[in-house]
């Protein structure tokens, strides 16, 4: 799960209460008042997480009651590496202060996400809906959970709900394209789920290609899926989007045959170069590499490039973790298999 940059964190958790006719100013004159509580706003908008915290630590020690600096401690918290736990405790202490506040729900539900802790999340979900069961989008983070707890018809059934709340909801037709792709469902219904995103939202939001792009690898219509990972780099506005866009395009590249006309495999291995130099911390990038040694026959290597991959994921990401360990159990394998037959060289 990616949750988004700072605005869109802030942007969609005031939604929430625009949403619901709430207010979302403070209602202390007071607190209204302090130069810090503008400037913590300003700095959740821009990104800027750590001063976001510590503006919002200092005014919950003046104003320990009020339960929306709590929420924006958690908003803080939650754009940071690893803080999803932290995130909850703040968001549970918004809730302390006022169990049906909206925005505390929200935030709590999507640091027990970010932190995979699902069995949790889930009934949170559940406790929110009883508050606010017209309340679209908790549905799909509802299905967020049921999917990694019992599956995808779970997660289906979650969003099939929430876009009986709210059909223009382009968010879950992006995640039940993903789920549709992630089970290997029927190809037509993840695009046609991937385009109805793109209808609402428009051509500009670069995530939505995401599935289009596999969706055209998986039918081995590689110019196309090169096509539109390019759209999906024009649209793209943040680091990390255009950092998995090309580590995307890359396994579309490795996966075309080359011919006299086009040298696809020098082409990945620059790029994957070019990625390596660029995001080094990134898992992918490293699994990508591993794909283009064992496409060269260099085994011992890819196994190398897959352990970092696997480092560098850690437990955020399962599936990714899944796939590269397989692959390294099929490259032992073949290892061992060539030295039993005395040719341990690698071609």
């Amino acid at each position: 799960l990616s949750w988004g940059a700072g605005g869109m964190i802030l942007g969609l958790l005031l939604g929430v209460a625009v949403a619901l006719g709430l207010s979302v100013s403070a209602e202390e004159p007071d607190l209204r008042r302090d130069p810090r509580y503008l400037r913590l706003e300003d700095h959740l908008l821009s990104d800027d997480w750590e001063g976001a915290e510590a503006d919002a630590r200092a005014l919950i020690l003046l104003h320990p009651g009020d339960p929306q600096l709590h929420c924006y401690l958690g908003d803080a918290l939650l754009g940071q590496d690893d803080q999803e736990p932290a995130a909850a405790r703040a968001y549970e202490a918004a809730l302390a202060l006022d169990p049906a506040h909206p925005r505390a729900h929200e935030g709590k539900i999507l640091a027990l996400l970010g932190n995979r802790d699902f069995a949790q999340a889930k009934l949170a979900c559940e406790r929110a809906i009883a508050l606010y069961p017209e309340w679209g989008p908790l549905y799909r983070r509802l299905g967020n959970a049921r999917g990694e707890l019992e599956g995808f018809a779970a997660e289906l059934e979650e969003l099939e709900h929430a876009l009986e709340l709210d059909p223009r909801d382009w968010l879950a037709y992006r995640q039940r394209s993903t789920a549709r792709l992630i089970a290997e469902l029927d190809l037509d219904d993840a695009e046609r789920d991937a385009h109805a995103a793109i209808e609402i939202v428009g051509e500009d939001e670069a995530s939505l290609y995401d599935n289009l792009v596999e969706i055209a690898r998986r039918r081995k219509d590689y110019q196309r899926a090169l096509h539109l990972s390019a759209l999906a780099q024009g649209a793209a506005f943040r680091d990390a989007q255009v950092e998995e866009l090309m580590v995307r395009r890359v396994g579309v590249l490795l996966d075309m045959p080359d011919t006299p006309q086009h040298q696809w495999l020098q082409q990945a291995a620059s790029e994957v170069a070019f990625l390596l130099e660029a995001f080094p911390k990134n898992g992918s990038t490293h699994a990508q590499h591993a794909a283009l040694l064992i496409r060269l026959g260099k085994f011992n290597e890819a196994i190398q490039a897959n352990e970092r991959a696997l480092e560098l994921y850690g437990e955020k990401h399962p599936r990714s973790a899944k796939v590269v360990r397989q692959n390294n159990e099929v490259l032992r394998a073949e290892l061992e298999r060539r030295r039993a037959l005395g040719d341990g060289q690698e071609r």
